[in-house]
């Protein structure tokens, strides 16, 4: 139970530090967040007893063939923006 405890608040405070990161004009902040979250997910996956390779390649056979488009930075599934399009708006 203190490995879960302790792995929640390791990626809470991964997630915080990503959020202030992200705000900051200065490249250098940006890549030590994203280096924040990376180390994390490594510990993370390890504690889960996972590589966290295998899970990358996973995550990535998973989505390759998805097709669709970004909208304001945010990925909107083909099928989706079809709705979209059907109610009005994209």
């Amino acid at each position: 139970m203190i490995a879960t405890s302790r792995r929640e608040t390791r990626t809470f405070r991964c997630a915080k530090s990503w959020k202030s990161s992200e705000s900051s004009p200065r490249p250098s902040t940006k890549r030590t967040g994203l280096g924040d979250v990376i180390v994390t997910l490594v510990c993370v996956a390890e504690q889960l007893g996972l590589n966290i390779e295998e899970c990358c390649l996973a995550a990535y056979d998973e989505i390759k063939d998805r097709k669709g488009k970004m909208i304001d930075g945010v990925f909107v599934k083909e099928a989706d923006l079809a709705k979209m399009q059907e109610n009005g708006g994209e």
